[in-house]
């Protein structure tokens, strides 16, 4: 997260986080709308007004002030949540045009390249999604989610045992996360190995049992390996 994102709010913005604090949503959504309205300049209350209304499902809305947001202040988490209000009214190639430029204007961020990826991934985009995670990890070798990404675009790419290496080590960091677990599931009935399957459908029982059901439902015998992954 950018450093205006990271600081402690001024006492201009108490009374919109309070608000949003007690379960106000829409009082805090008009707090921010209307400081954003009085401050064109202040980078923090676009992207508050912004952060609402994504947090709200308005998705479309989100765009606008986000964008002014990360126009005045390269934030990280403004341009994520921009790129990711793009993808959830369809328009992925925006979407994608802003994680491009977030790399650009954020050199060092590891958050950025693990977004990217997963959004070149979401294309079809395999080698250039396991460029960008390879670029997320140069930064922070032990980013989660890159790594969890990292290891199921290898699995997409039929690199088996290399992407449950990769799920393997985030798993190591971040043991209650439950996404690599199900995709080292999901590899290992692919290159034959059911009782890692097996084992990895027995810790998500208590992690996430929506994630255990899957991995059952893979394991049953009409499917085959190729159709897991």
């Amino acid at each position: 997260m950018s450093q205006t994102e990271n600081s402690a709010p001024p006492p201009r913005y108490a009374e919109g986080l309070l608000r949003y604090k007690h379960g106000d949503r829409e009082g805090a959504l008009a707090f921010f709308a209307d400081l954003a309205l009085s401050l064109p300049g202040d980078a923090q209350a676009h992207y508050l007004h912004g952060l609402i209304l994504f947090r709200l499902a308005r998705f479309a809305e989100a765009q606008a002030p986000l964008r002014r947001s990360a126009d005045l202040f390269p934030g990280e988490d403004a341009l994520i949540k921009l790129a990711m209000a793009q993808g959830q009214t369809g328009n992925m190639q925006a979407c994608l045009a802003t994680l491009e430029e977030a790399a650009r204007r954020l050199p060092g961020s590891a958050e950025v390249r693990a977004f990217l990826g997963t959004t070149l991934r979401s294309l079809d985009r395999l080698e250039e999604a396991l460029e960008a995670y390879d670029a997320a990890l140069a930064r922070n070798p032990d980013h989660v989610p890159a790594l969890w990404g990292l290891g199921l675009a290898l699995g997409m790419r039929d690199r088996h045992a290399e992407g449950m290496a990769v799920l393997r080590r985030a798993i190591a960091l971040d043991p209650a996360f439950p996404p690599p677990h199900f995709h080292l599931g999901v590899l290992a009935w692919a290159a034959g190995d059911p009782g890692e399957t097996r084992r990895q459908e027995t810790l998500l029982r208590t992690l996430a049992p929506s994630y255990a059901d899957r991995l059952a439902q893979i394991m049953t015998p009409e499917r085959t390996p190729h159709e897991a992954v």
